[in-house]
């Protein structure tokens, strides 16, 4: 509920969780079915939340080995912090208000969702990433997967060197998006208040659509551009060669150069 939960390497050799909980919002620790199952049991009544509290409440999870099967973590409040010591087949985060932070590789795919926190990936590799973020922002740097999806209402995106084998595709209301370093094989990009920035960055069809925000960069290889601005000034190479790249604004700058 309001606890942060981190993921430790064990150094004993022993899996071990250590919860420092509040008085009143106990949790149980048990192995179900092969299961190592960590959940609140014993919740807050609304007096509880009455008085003077000291420290953040936090459940460690100190794990011995390196490879596991599914990760699942439900919280509300509290932060999530994985390192980048485990390998998981499957990852599944969802929470409220906190921030997710992880360097954990997973060979399946990747599920991350939060209403008003931030999330955080690096040094990772996966199949799809799936980030969903109401109010908050997304950071990936050196990313490795077949598709990058994102989504969400207000906060900026950041990808440095990501490679998506498939497409990188994200969707914003309201935040700045920016590219560096970044490589798939379909670029989809689409923001009604926001700009768009690639540095370096590059793939074989791009398309990006922005209603408000300028549209600017360095793409790696040529391209056969399409561009159109109601009111912004147009500043394309023009080259005749290599896949499309499609970029709509309505009263946003759109300024491209290859690199």
């Amino acid at each position: 509920d309001t606890a942060d939960v981190i993921f430790v390497k064990a150094t004993g050799g022993k899996a071990a969780v250590t919860c420092h909980e509040h008085e009143n919002e106990k949790h149980t620790v048990e192995i179900v079915d092969g299961s190592l199952m960590v959940q609140l049991s014993e919740s807050k009544n609304w007096h509880d939340y009455i008085g003077i509290y000291t420290g953040t409440p936090k459940i460690t999870v100190s794990l011995p080995g390196e490879q596991y099967g599914a990760l699942s973590v439900r919280t509300s409040t509290g932060d999530v912090q994985i390192p980048k010591n485990f390998k998981f087949e499957s990852m599944d985060v969802t929470g409220s208000t906190g921030d997710i932070s992880s360097a954990a590789s997973v060979s399946g795919n990747v599920q991350i969702e939060t209403s008003a926190g931030d999330i955080h990936l690096q040094d990772i590799s996966a199949s799809t990433l799936k980030l969903t973020v109401s109010t908050g922002d997304i950071e990936l740097a050196n990313i490795h997967c077949q598709a990058v999806i994102t989504q969400g209402d207000t906060g900026s995106i950041s990808l440095e060197n990501t490679a998506a084998t498939e497409n990188l595709s994200i969707a914003r209301t309201t935040g700045d998006v920016e590219l560096t370093g970044c490589n798939t094989a379909q670029l989809f990009v689409k923001t009604d208040t926001g700009d768009v920035e690639l540095q370096r960055s590059d793939a074989g069809e791009i398309f990006i659509e922005s209603n408000t925000g300028d549209v600017k960069g360095s793409l790696l290889t040529e391209k056969i551009f399409i561009a159109n601005s109601d009111t912004g000034r147009i500043d394309v190479p023009k080259t005749t060669a290599g896949g499309k790249c499609e970029i709509t604004t309505e009263t946003g700058d759109v300024q491209i150069k290859i690199a």
